[in-house]
């Protein structure tokens, strides 16, 4: 089995045990920074002595795909809360020019 095999066998292992949100975990299917994620593990690992033991790459595969989904979870939780501050600055905006709007008539009575 190649490196990068190896790598992607125990990466996926890692996220079937990580506690994350299933949605997170389907979401990484089609995440765009995954490729470049197993690509930098593939080469950082190659970098090591070539002496090291299976177990150490599984670790170093699981702990930094653990890295790897907390950051996939606080970037989509920081959407998430960015487009929620969105949504909750227009419906202040809204509520805002009716209650100008209802005043502005009642000015006019």
């Amino acid at each position: 089995m190649s490196l990068r095999q190896t790598v992607i066998k125990h990466y996926q292992d890692a996220v079937k045990v990580a506690k994350v949100p299933d949605e997170l975990k389907r979401s990484l299917k089609t995440n765009e920074r995954l490729p470049v994620f197993i690509d930098n593990l593939v080469v950082q690992i190659g970098m090591a002595p070539k002496n090291y033991k299976p177990e150490v790459v599984q670790y170093v595969v699981h702990q930094m795909t653990g890295q790897f989904l907390t950051n996939v979870h606080r970037k989509a939780e920081e959407a998430r809360m960015s487009d929620l501050a969105k949504s909750t600055i227009r419906q202040n905006h809204a509520e805002f020019l009716n209650v100008e709007e209802a005043e502005d008539q009642s000015d006019g009575d």
